[in-house]
């Protein structure tokens, strides 16, 4: 969106709730109240999920520009913290980190059209692409950089746990001693990252950088991350360490990338520190840890808290086997 068309460029609040039911008719109304146009083109809904259900607009005025409008879902409370998420949105749009963010509402946001599609892992494989994702999240991380003691992580897990045999009428056979197994490891992984030389280079995390969060238009280069939704302050290397993963064969996780891309990669994030990409290159392993354990929570307390039809349990023994693999490789380098 152009920029004559946002308010002041700044975020427009608006204390108003939209229903999911009839959206489109209240819609308009909240869009003109944030933004300047003379038509609303088109209204098309694009996702209906338990999080969310999104709305995309065409706009028509001097030119035509698309925003997308997010209800947040019905059984979010739980699983994203909304009000943290817009909080910051709003800290990385100030930055100038996150411009996309038009406005938010009682119960969502309003977010810009960006140019470009969802980049393929193919694409981010290759050098320049990926070199500008590292680029991109080091610029992320220098301007919001914050203390050891803001760091949620481990707290946020248990916090799942804690929902783990609860939720679901029918079993899942072992879950008792899954419970037991990820509570262990969540202390393992937080004695252990307190001897990680990295552990007080924390910031503002995107925490879900895969491929489909990454937004890449091939013609001008530009690059815009997508979906903040498990935004939150956080160990620089576990937002490397979930770029990495989400890099490898989803049928094979352990299947990851060269350690020629990494070293590369950590270089360029490193602002050509080959000393400092190669110690972080040693230490990721712990970090992948934590994030396939966070995901291997997460993956439960998902099941135990929604509705949808989906085999979590096949995700979470997926990330448990890369978990595993990562751990006897960190253990054998220690």
């Amino acid at each position: 969106m152009s920029q004559s068309s946002r308010c002041a460029n700044r975020v427009v609040e608006v204390n108003v709730f939209l229903h999911e039911e009839g959206a489109e008719r209240e819609i308009e109304k909240l869009l003109k109240s944030m933004v300047t146009y003379n038509k609303l083109l088109e209204i098309k809904r694009i996702t209906s999920a338990a999080t969310n259900t999104a709305f995309m607009c065409v706009l028509g005025g001097g030119e035509t520009d698309r925003v997308f409008v997010r209800i947040n879902g019905e059984m979010t409370r739980g699983l994203v913290d909304r009000e943290e998420e817009k909080k910051n949105m709003k800290k990385l749009f100030v930055l100038g980190l996150w411009e996309i963010l038009v406005g938010t509402f009682a119960n969502g946001i309003v977010l810009r059209g960006c140019r470009g599609k969802e980049i393929g892992n193919e694409t981010l494989l290759e050098r320049g692409p990926g070199l500008q994702v590292a680029r991109k999240i080091r610029g992320w991380h220098e301007k919001t950089r914050a203390e050891y003691g803001d760091v949620c992580l481990f707290d946020r897990m248990r916090g799942f746990v804690s929902g783990f045999c609860v939720g679901k009428e029918e079993g899942w056979e072992g879950i008792e001693e899954e419970t037991v197994f990820v509570e262990q490891e969540i202390e393992f992984l937080r004695a252990r990252i307190e001897k990680s030389e990295f552990r007080n280079l924390v910031s503002l995390c995107h925490n879900d950088l895969h491929h489909m969060n990454i937004i890449y238009d091939e013609e001008s280069k530009s690059m815009e991350f997508i979906d903040l939704e498990f935004c939150f302050e956080n160990f620089c290397l576990y937002d490397v360490g979930v770029y990495f993963e989400a890099l490898c064969d989803y049928t094979n996780f352990c299947q990851g990338v060269s350690r020629e891309y990494q070293l590369e990669w950590l270089s360029e994030y490193f602002c050509g520190d080959t000393e400092m990409a190669q110690k972080a290159y040693r230490e990721l392993p712990l970090y992948g840890m934590c994030t396939n354990l966070f995901w291997m929570i997460y993956t439960v307390y998902l099941r135990n808290q929604t509705n949808t039809d989906y085999d979590y349990e096949k995700w979470y023994y997926l990330f448990k086997k890369s978990f595993l693999a990562k751990r006897r490789m960190f253990e054998t380098d220690m």
